[in-house]
């Protein structure tokens, strides 16, 4: 009697054995057809032109502008004003800002009280914002006269 009840025992767990290999074996299926559907996606045209363009966003280089100003109340050093706007810029925005930013003062007319400052185009507005918070926080009044993409434009509207 025993012996029987072994035999049926080990008959169970082999058919639970064969079952459950039978459901990996389609479980596996399902996996395999769902990963080949994703490598065909992979492969396709629409996804190969979306990470070209992708990669063309992160490739794009940074320009430099030139933001030529007007200190209406008075001459400014070149120095002093490039201090100025660099901690104009990180008590708004932080250092992080400053050294991204980029802000310079490249050229100064003195005789009519303009600057060139140089910056990294993505903060212009920051910039200029900073550039008010000057006016307010030190009572240095300057006016953004135009942004240009070339230095020697900008020495030229300085010198106008």
């Amino acid at each position: 009697m025993s012996y029987e009840i072994i035999e049926i025992t080990f008959l169970v767990v082999l058919a639970s054995l064969i079952l459950l290999t039978a459901y990996q074996h389609y479980i596996l299926m399902k996996l395999r057809k769902r990963f080949d559907i994703l490598v065909s996606a992979l492969n396709s045209r629409t996804l190969k032109s979306y990470v070209k363009t992708v990669e063309a966003r992160q490739k794009k280089k940074v320009v430099k502008r030139y933001l030529v100003v007007k200190a209406l109340n008075g001459k400014l050093d070149g120095r002093r004003l490039n201090a100025f706007i660099r901690k104009a810029v990180a008590s708004l925005y932080g250092a992080a800002t400053v050294s991204l930013a980029d802000p310079k003062v490249l050229y100064v007319n003195e005789d009519r009280g303009k600057y060139v400052v140089r910056f990294r185009s993505p903060y212009r507005w920051k910039l200029l914002v900073a550039l008010g918070l000057l006016q307010k926080t030190k009572g240095i009044i300057i006016v953004p006269v135009k942004i240009t993409g070339t230095l020697d434009k900008a020495r030229r509207l300085a010198d106008e």
